[in-house]
């Protein structure tokens, strides 16, 4: 094999692992940049590579193609007088650089379908908030802290919601799908689930051999219980009942008929429920909506600059959340003069003034409920 050839070769070569990594990109680019500590937003970029992933895959495979064309498709070996011929030195060389080189581009191909099982795990009951195309990227951004999951398709699923839970519930079989209504409801936000109460119960739900899987809907109003092959639906009913009285205290009552068809339809098309942990988001909806209803209050006393009252709505929702979530160490039976306490803390940090500090204490003496003219 000539110089000029082998060179050939080579640049075919090294044209098939950019292709490749062109391809891949948009997974292998965010964690890249994530362990460089670069933004989530410069990964995010990455994105506007994805459409393009199938002409990069097409011109990876015909580069490769000539590669092989070049060290196989037609031998320059000497020979000798007996009609042996002897493989070059140079052409061996080529040869095992070209089986290498392929090997990577192999693994940057397969990188988009094999990483979701390989990072899923560091990521498991963690958060993720978009679907992707085949489920390539999303567990893998999922797993790094990336503002925007690149090459992954926006989507409203819960917060923490992983493409295997999504496709669990999505393609469940209706007949192994048992619906309850609960008792699950926020009583300070009564419009959204209670994360507090159901995660108990949903954890327990899903250690159970008998359940595929358990969902909560957005309004905690709804339980959906997947069972196994074999399950039966006196044997969902019995497990989800079993958990809302050990976990809750509470009672569940299955759907029959339309009422049951019309929450099934709900479930198997709709993203708004949560599985497990990822009830934590309707935890932090609940501080949000609880330290802005705070903040209101003590606007309607005092004027508050709008940076501070933004500053204290912040402050005031990243406490509740660490106490509606269970994240606090906060013992129930003393919880709401810790909680006070707490809450002065905040008032301090972001340098409340004697007035405003009043107008907080005013306010929190009305209680955590939402008032007859409040959200």
């Amino acid at each position: 094999m000539s110089n000029e050839q082998s060179h050939a070769g080579r640049w075919s070569g090294l044209g098939a692992v950019l292709s490749a990594l062109a391809a891949s990109i948009c997974c292998v680019g965010p964690l890249v940049l994530v362990a460089l500590g670069a933004g989530g937003a410069w990964a995010s970029r990455l994105a506007v590579l994805e459409p393009y992933r199938p002409l990069f895959i097409g011109v990876t495979l015909a580069l490769l193609g000539l590669s092989f064309y070049r060290a196989y498709g037609k031998p320059r070996a000497s020979c000798a007088a007996d009609g042996a011929c002897a493989v070059p030195k140079s052409q061996r060389v080529t040869r095992a650089v070209l089986w290498v080189v392929t090997a990577l581009v192999v693994a940057l191909l397969a990188f988009p379908y094999f990483a979701p099982r390989v990072f899923g795990a560091v990521n498991k009951g963690g958060n993720s908030s978009a679907a992707s195309s085949g489920g390539a990227c999303c567990s893998i951004t999922a797993a790094a802290p990336v503002a925007n999951d690149a090459c992954c398709a926006p989507s409203s699923q819960p917060a923490g919601a992983s493409v295997k839970d999504t496709n669990i519930r999505k393609n469940a079989n209706p007949n192994l799908v048992s619906v309850f209504e609960v008792p699950l409801v926020c009583s300070a936000v009564p419009q959204i689930g209670c994360g507090l109460r159901a995660k108990p119960i949903l954890l327990q739900l899903k250690n159970d051999p008998k359940i595929a899987g358990a969902w909560l809907n957005s309004a905690g109003t709804m339980l959906a219980v997947v069972g196994t092959e074999g399950s039966s639906r006196e044997s969902r009913a019995k497990a989800a009942q079993a958990a809302a009285m050990a976990k809750d205290r509470s009672a569940v009552t299955e759907l029959l008929g339309e009422a049951r068809e019309r929450q099934l339809k709900s479930f198997l098309s709709d993203d708004a429920w949560y599985r497990g942990a990822e009830v934590d988001a309707l935890s932090k909806q609940e501080a949000g909506i609880i330290a802005a209803r705070l903040v209101r209050r003590v606007q309607s006393k005092v004027t508050l600059p709008d940076e501070k009252a933004k500053a204290l709505e912040s402050a005031i929702a990243e406490l509740s959340y660490r106490v509606v979530s269970g994240q606090a160490d906060v013992p129930r039976a003393d919880f709401m003069e810790k909680y006070d306490k707490e809450l002065m803390k905040v008032a301090a940090q972001a340098h409340l003034d004697e007035a405003e500090i009043a107008a907080l204490k005013e306010a929190v003496a009305k209680g955590y409920h939402p008032g007859p003219d409040e959200k």
